[in-house]
């Protein structure tokens, strides 16, 4: 069972999406974030890496797209945090 909470146009709402997808599993993900995201209200959607041009194209992922506001989180936050999980792995396991 499935609980959702009501809506809160006071609170802003997100939803996040890891980059542990291959764009072939985009195309069956993207329709029940959709519906997930229409049912709670959510308008804005975080993917921690840019979408692919290939993926882009499709139809139904423009349309998704036009539809919420986008975030990508890949050049903000990840690239700073991969450089210092790297310096510490340097560090730890020489």
């Amino acid at each position: 069972m499935m609980l959702f909470k009501k809506y809160d146009p006071k609170n802003k709402n997100k939803i996040f999406i890891d980059s542990g997808f291959v764009d072939s599993q985009y195309l069956w993900l993207l329709p029940t974030v959709d519906g997930y995201c229409k049912k709670l209200g959510i308008k804005k959607i975080i993917f921690q890496r840019k979408l692919s041009s290939r993926l882009k194209k499709n139809s139904f992922i423009k349309n998704f797209l036009k539809n919420y506001e986008i975030e990508y989180l890949e050049k903000k936050y990840f690239i700073i945090f991969k450089l210092a999980v790297l310096a510490l792995s340097i560090v730890l396991f020489p």
